[in-house]
């Protein structure tokens, strides 16, 4: 089912047309490590190890319930084109992750899903933020959530993450 009709947005030189999300199903599941484990999702967020079968099938396991209410299958054109999932961190905040087929990198898809999960969980969920962990090395991803509104909180040390928030209640902290 999906969560979001089809739409237009225009955005600085970029359209993202016929993008939709849907919430993620057991025949999704799989789907998630393939596109984590992709070879450019790993070296952007910093040279991630591959997720191992086993390894996945456990924390889908354990967070089975979670991930069917806060986890997000992208598409575009009607082919799936990555994900977007939140876990929880405290009960005012969780910390989004999203990451995209590198067929769908580059035309603002990220930005538009991340405004789209901002948009949802802001009146639908009760949190307060949402966090993301960024590699500082990732300039696509700070330029896409600097894109959807999240503003850089800590700087860190080289090699480290970057922390960006997003207040729900459009409170800069």
């Amino acid at each position: 089912m999906s969560i979001a009709g089809s739409r237009k947005v225009t955005e600085k030189r970029k359209r993202v047309d016929n993008s939709q999300w849907s919430a993620v199903s057991l025949r999704d599941v799989l789907y998630l490590r393939k596109v984590r484990n992709g070879q450019g999702v790993r070296n952007e967020a910093g040279d991630l190890p591959k997720i191992g079968l086993i390894e996945h099938l456990l924390w889908y396991a354990r967070n089975v319930n979670w991930i069917h209410q806060h986890s997000f299958i992208v598409y575009k054109d009607s082919r799936r084109a990555g994900y977007i999932r939140l876990a929880p961190i405290t009960s005012g905040a969780a910390e989004i992750s999203i990451a995209l087929e590198p067929w769908a990198q580059g035309q603002g898809l990220g930005s538009h899903s991340l405004r789209w999960a901002v948009k949802n969980y802001a009146q639908i969920s009760g949190l307060e933020r949402i966090t993301a962990r960024v590699d500082r090395e990732n300039s696509r991803s700070i330029a896409t959530f600097a894109g959807a509104g999240f503003v850089r909180l800590e700087e860190g040390s080289p090699g480290e993450t970057l922390l960006f928030t997003k207040f729900l209640d459009g409170q800069p902290g």
